[in-house]
């Protein structure tokens, strides 16, 4: 499936009104966005909250 119509079907769900596709560094591979958000910035912010994520489960995981 190509990135387009993962969008399209993403965008069909209840609710979502808009998706984008982004690399682990932010960077903006494909996007539906509204027009009122920049989808840079967006990638940007999303970027570093996964990086958060990602490095927080695997400090939780280290206490087990």
């Amino acid at each position: 499936m190509d990135k387009d119509t993962l969008m399209n079907e993403v965008n069909k769900i209840s609710g979502v009104q808009g998706s984008m596709i982004i690399s682990k560094d932010g960077l903006v591979q494909a996007n539906s966005l509204k027009d009122s958000l920049d989808p840079n910035l967006a990638g940007a912010v999303l970027s570093s909250v996964f990086t958060n994520i990602d490095s927080q489960s695997k400090r939780m995981q280290r206490g087990k």
